[in-house]
């Protein structure tokens, strides 16, 4: 989807509302089947504003991007705004408590894929010094590797963004703690699978990837059942 700068009409209000220097999410039916939640129709036209067509109230005439009769359209589209405020339950996309705000993105609970966090960690139970020290019953003191995430900490994170049956991606592998995450999150009943990448250059003497990333993963899992693979300037990985 290619984003363009649009505006969005407010049915409190009727003021164009504009995402200044980025750009809405969502596409502009999707937002203007939202806005017809609070009770008036949306159409997506051309106010004549320079922008790409906007969100905005049905009936709604236009110039230079103003609208013209916007008095007579108010009249009945902020009732129905208000109306449909002191029911509750918003839709998603909302104008503040009071609806002279700027529009924004309201999430419910019912509308996400993973859950929310559960819990908090405390900063000893986050801290580096853990994460060494779990590498380090996995692997032995040789590691040398100064940045481990704890366990612990990479867990939360995963529970809290990655659905139970979802695909975590570690571009920056590092000492595998996410790989090693994953493995245990399953053993509680979980089915997330996993992808971790990591540079491994041997000529700069960083040897991570093949004896230490993939050495723990490999011992956290119990068995040789584990794909290791080098990517090259070929079309496919090569398999080693």
């Amino acid at each position: 989807m290619v984003l363009k700068i649009f505006a969005i009409q407010s049915p409190f209000t009727g003021e164009l509302h504009y995402p200044g220097t980025r750009y809405w999410i969502r596409a502009p039916q999707t937002i203007a089947d939202i806005l017809s939640e609070y009770g008036s129709q949306y159409v997506i036209k051309d106010i004549g504003d320079g922008h790409a067509p906007a969100v905005v109230l049905d009936g709604c005439e236009f110039k230079d991007g103003k609208c013209t009769n916007l008095e007579d359209i108010l009249l009945g589209a902020s009732q129905k705004a208000r109306d449909r405020y002191a029911k509750g339950s918003w839709p998603s996309i909302w104008f503040g408590k009071d609806g002279k705000g700027t529009p924004y993105a309201k999430k419910y609970l019912k509308d996400t894929k993973a859950p929310p966090p559960k819990n908090f960690l405390l900063q000893t139970e986050s801290g580096g010094v853990n994460g060494k020290k779990e590498l380090s019953e996995i692997v032995g003191k040789w590691h040398d590797f100064k940045t481990v995430k704890p366990l612990k900490l990479i867990k939360y994170l995963i529970e809290a963004l990655c659905p139970e049956d979802g695909i975590v991606m570690d571009p920056f592998a590092g000492s595998g703690t996410t790989g090693h995450a994953v493995l245990d999150m399953n053993r509680e009943g979980d089915k997330r699978t996993f992808i971790m990448m990591e540079q491994g250059n041997e000529a700069n003497d960083d040897m991570y990837a093949r004896s230490l990333t993939y050495e723990r993963v490999k011992a956290v899992i119990g068995n040789d059942n584990l794909s290791f693979f080098e990517l090259s300037n070929t079309p496919f990985p090569r398999a080693i």
